[in-house]
């Protein structure tokens, strides 16, 4: 037995929406992400548009965004935590893989696995893909479960950290969930057992308790939509 932990990044690890700082000229982004918060406009149909109407970043400016742009200072240590425990930690995000890695490389995080939209830049433009994509997933360009199932064991304790609309679906699906913001009212309306938190120190103290159990922690209703999920996989 083991804790597998999936965890969000925009809003979780960040404490700033990346997106809206990194395309901040696409003066449609602030209406296009409320929109996506209360499901009416898809992921994919999102950064499609972001991405096509964005400017053409020149030479160095997203290595500088990269160095500069905050992210919770807890998480470099929890990351280390979970390394350090062999706690395997996994980043699902509904975001681009792009400014993930750039963000991590700039902070010297390594080896935590990210699944997110894939994104290059071409000649100063961002190019986006969606390889995570799932006909059952409808409101996700990236399908977070599909990553909870296919890196978790009957076994294991799936542990859920996230924030979002985005989280809504992994969380229902997880035995031992964090969540604040969005995905804690979604949490409270839906009778789903969480941790609200702060910063990843709280959850590191949290984890280290669920770690020492000789048995692991599981949820009834989290384990059967688990099984309804993969039969359509």
């Amino acid at each position: 037995m083991s804790l597998k932990i999936f965890c969000d990044f925009d809003g979780t690890i960040t404490h700033r929406d990346t997106p809206g700082v990194l395309f901040a000229e696409v003066k449609e982004i602030h209406d296009l992400g409320k929109k996506y918060e209360k499901k009416e406009l898809l992921s994919n149909d999102f950064w499609t548009f972001v991405t096509k109407n964005s400017r053409t970043f020149v030479p160095g400016e997203i290595e500088e965004f990269f160095r500069t742009f905050p992210i919770d200072e807890t998480f470099i240590p929890f990351a280390d935590f979970c390394k350090s425990r062999k706690l395997d930690l996994f980043i699902v995000s509904d975001g681009l893989d792009f400014y993930i890695h750039g963000i991590f490389e700039a902070n010297h995080i390594e080896g935590v696995p990210v699944f997110a939209n894939s994104a290059v830049m071409a000649d100063g433009r961002l190019h986006v893909t969606f390889p995570f994509t799932r006909e059952h997933c409808t409101m996700t360009a990236n399908c977070k479960c599909l990553h909870v199932l296919d890196n978790a064991g009957e076994e294991d304790s799936i542990v859920y950290i996230g924030n979002g609309t985005s989280d809504c679906c992994p969380a229902e699906r997880s035995d031992i969930v964090f969540a604040k913001d969005r995905l804690a009212v979604y949490c409270e309306a839906n009778g789903i057992p969480y941790h609200n938190f702060h910063t990843f120190a709280e959850i590191q103290l949290q984890l280290e308790k669920y770690a020492a159990r000789v048995k692991p922690y599981k949820r009834k209703a989290a384990e059967l939509k688990r099984k309804e999920l993969w039969l359509l996989e």
